[in-house]
C-alpha cells in the first residue's frame, strides 16, 4: 500500500522594515539681512555661515557667551558649520565671525535661534515707519507643512482670514493683502499692512490650521515710529 504523506509548505514572508532617516525640519528665513532660525526642542539643527571667499578661520559665539573656533582645515567651500541638538538654552542671538587672509578685517554675521511651537511668528517683534507698509508672519516650524486657512486678530479692529487669492489690487478693508512671496500650501501664514499707522499698534495673532485639526497660533508685537 502506498502510503501519500501531505507536506504542509509554510511560506514565511519576510518584509525588510526600513530605515528610518530623520529629517531636520527646522526653518531658516533672511528678512532685511537678518537670519532667524526657527526650531522644535531637542531637534538637530545647522547654524552656518558663508563666504564668497577662501576662510581662513571661522566661530561661532553661543547666546550664553560660550565660543566654537574652526581653522581652515574644518572649514571648506566658504561653508563654517555648527551642528546643536536644539534646547531651550541654545535660544537667543549667536554671533559669527570669518576671518580670511585677503582682508585682515573679520566678517560678522547675527543669527537668531528660536525654540518653538509648531507655528510660530518669524519676527515676535517688529517696528514699522508710520504710513509705510509692512508685512508681518507666522510660519511652521516643521518643515513646509501646509497650512489649511491663515488668519489674523489685529489689536484693532476684525479679525480676517486670508490666503493667495487675496491680491495688492483688491485687499481686505482697503488694507490687507497676502505676500506673493509666500504660500500657505509650504506653511506661511503671512500678512502685507498698507500704511501702518498707530491703529495697528499692539498685538497681532496669528491662527493657522493643521492637519491635526487643531488651530496652531503665536503673537507678532507691532510698534509704530514716526509722525
Amino acid at each position: 500500500m502506498l502510503s501519500v504523506s501531505t507536506f504542509i509548505i509554510v511560506l514565511v514572508l519576510i518584509i525588510p522594515i526600513e530605515k528610518i532617516v530623520h529629517v531636520n525640519a527646522f526653518r531658516r528665513f533672511e528678512i532685511g539681512g537678518k537670519e532667524t532660525i526657527l526650531a522644535s526642542e531637542n531637534e538637530n539643527i545647522i547654524i552656518q555661515c558663508k563666504s564668497d571667499f577662501p576662510m581662513t578661520y571661522c566661530g561661532f559665539v553661543h547666546p550664553s557667551g560660550k565660543r566654537f573656533s574652526f581653522a581652515e582645515r574644518a572649514v571648506s567651500d566658504g561653508k563654517c558649520v555648527q551642528k546643536i541638538k536644539a534646547t531651550k538654552a541654545d535660544s537667543g542671538e549667536w554671533g559669527c565671525h570669518i576671518g580670511r587672509k585677503s582682508v585682515r578685517l573679520e566678517s560678522m554675521k547675527k543669527i537668531h535661534v528660536r525654540i518653538v511651537n509648531q507655528v510660530a511668528a518669524i519676527e515676535p517683534n517688529i517696528t514699522a515707519k508710520l504710513g509705510k507698509t509692512i508685512t508681518i508672519a507666522c510660519a511652521t516650524t516643521n518643515g513646509l507643512t501646509p497650512l489649511s486657512y491663515c488668519r489674523f486678530e489685529p489689536p484693532n479692529g476684525q479679525s480676517f482670514n486670508i490666503d493667495s487669492s487675496v491680491t495688492a489690487k483688491q485687499p481686505i478693508l482697503k488694507k490687507y493683502y497676502y505676500p506673493s512671496n509666500s504660500s500657505l500650501d509650504r506653511g506661511d501664514c503671512a500678512v502685507t499692512i498698507i500704511k501702518v499707522n498707530f491703529e495697528d499698534v499692539g498685538d497681532w495673532t496669528c491662527g493657522a490650521g493643521l492637519d491635526d485639526g487643531q488651530e496652531h497660533f503665536d503673537v507678532i508685537k507691532l510698534e509704530v515710529e514716526g509722525g
